[in-house]
């Protein structure tokens, strides 16, 4: 089974990811900022990333910038944001912005990035 790490501030829309997600077949661990995200990585190898930017403690581009100093090869990353503007950074698959996504859509990309040859 496929892991998930979703770093997501907000319990209604993390709960909606896991729920979304599991029903799909995936196995999701939740961190509720940068920090936590952090912890959980470094103790679990996980298949994809989808991450917020505006959290509390650390946000989603300060945890991006330490992944990518600390590991050199990472899982594909989904940001998942309502900021506004946001660019795709380097080593990103997409940026979705929350207001226009549907969770149907966000499932339907994870799988095709988690699509095995």
């Amino acid at each position: 089974m496929r892991t998930i790490l979703v770093v997501e501030d907000d319990p209604t829309q993390a709960q909606a990811l896991l729920t979304k997600l599991t029903r799909a077949n995936f196995s999701v661990d939740i961190a509720h900022d940068g920090l936590e995200g952090l912890e959980l990585f470094s103790g679990k190898k996980y298949d994809l990333i989808i991450l917020d930017i505006l959290m509390p403690r650390m946000e989603g581009t300060e945890m991006l910038r330490k992944l990518q100093q600390q590991h050199e090869t990472l899982p594909p990353i989904i940001i998942l944001t309502n900021k506004e503007g946001v660019s795709e950074p380097e080593g990103v698959a997409a940026v979705l912005y929350k207001s226009n996504t549907s969770l149907e859509t966000l499932v339907t990309m994870v799988k095709s990035l988690l699509t095995t040859d």
